[in-house]
């Protein structure tokens, strides 16, 4: 458990650093003053009732909860399949996997397609208007892939787990 907490802490500061230079950049060169403005001007289409500094802030903390699933499916992937290397390749697939855009007339496809990580952190997902109803409440995608991810990042951080003491238990025997 605590290599899957240590491999989710370097990922999560990984993008923190990054975010951080982007932020420090972007002050620097264009100031404080357009984070007030409405998201509509951004972005006409989308539905939500944001400003820009808001949308930024949401988008930070995806790319947060985007890193930290993506290092618990990666050391998933590497303690099941016993290589990193297939693990590496796997997680290279899903991002070039990201980048295509099936149409909309497919729902469900769209729907999951919308959910991978590569395809869900950027501003085209304040565009998405899928919902999906849960307890007579209906979500959209900004609310269900979080939700998702952190369901599904649980029980792949348990399974690890258990398959890191299942193997740690041969190993010493």
């Amino acid at each position: 458990r605590v290599k899957l907490f240590a491999g989710i802490t370097v990922s999560v500061l990984s993008a923190l650093i990054l975010l951080t230079a982007e932020m420090v950049t972007a002050f620097a060169l264009y100031g404080f003053d357009g984070y007030a403005a409405t998201f509509q001007v951004f972005l006409p289409a989308t539905m939500f009732s944001l400003t820009i500094g808001q949308a930024s802030i949401i988008l930070m903390l995806l790319l947060l909860a985007v890193s930290a699933f993506l290092s618990v499916l990666a050391m998933c992937l590497s303690q099941l399949t016993r290589n990193r290397s297939a693990a590496s390749s796997l997680m290279i697939v899903v991002m070039f996997l990201s980048m295509i855009t099936p149409p909309s007339s497919l729902r469900v496809i769209s729907l999951l397609w919308g959910m991978m990580p590569g395809a869900f952190c950027g501003a085209w997902a304040f565009y998405d208007y899928h919902l999906i109803g849960i307890g007579g409440h209906y979500l959209n995608c900004l609310q269900y892939t979080p939700l998702c991810y952190l369901l599904l990042g649980g029980a792949l951080a348990y399974l690890t787990g258990r398959a890191y003491a299942k193997s740690e238990i041969q190993n010493k025997g």
